[in-house]
């Protein structure tokens, strides 16, 4: 109700807003999704279970193909887990997040289809705050150096135990 409320969505039967665990929901349904959007967060972390190469496994098994995973992080090991499963990805932050002398958040957009770097470059450049683009070669080598996290090492909340 509040999505809706807050935000200018058209009411179609192709839009269809999923409330719940977020990782409940991904692993109970079975169609396929234009986009998945993700901005959770649980005292300033993304919840484990969501950060998980698994979970961004899923999230591709449920796109339609050229789907959009976009997603709002700030690790590094998430990095990892996204260029280990799909093809392109690109990430959005203000540079002094990048550079680590600010915290903040990340915006991430993962696909199998390549982004027109150049005009999302052009799009971000015309936001009022500072804001820098990532290719997949800059996330990558951002997430090089770092494991990407796996289910098994992750504390998983009960309602979401049984998955």
């Amino acid at each position: 109700r509040l999505v809706r409320q807050w935000f200018p969505l058209p009411s179609a039967p192709c839009l269809r807003i999923r409330v719940g665990e977020a990782r409940q929901e991904l692993e109970s349904g079975h169609a396929l999704w234009q986009a998945v959007v993700r901005d959770a967060f649980m005292n300033r972390e993304v919840p484990g279970q969501l950060r998980t190469v698994e979970s961004a496994r899923r999230v591709h098994d449920v796109l339609e193909p050229g789907g959009l995973y976009a997603l709002n992080t700030v690790a590094r090991r998430e990095f990892a887990a996204l260029t280990s499963v799909f093809q392109d990805v690109v990430a959005i932050a203000d540079p002094a997040v990048f550079s680590g002398r600010r915290f903040g958040n990340v915006v991430v957009a993962a696909s199998d289809r390549r982004f027109d770097l150049p005009t999302v470059e052009r799009e971000v450049r015309r936001l009022s705050l500072p804001a820098r683009v990532m290719d997949r070669g800059t996330v990558s080598r951002r997430a090089a150096s770092v494991r990407p996290l796996e289910d098994a090492a992750v504390p998983w909340p009960e309602s979401a135990g049984s998955l």
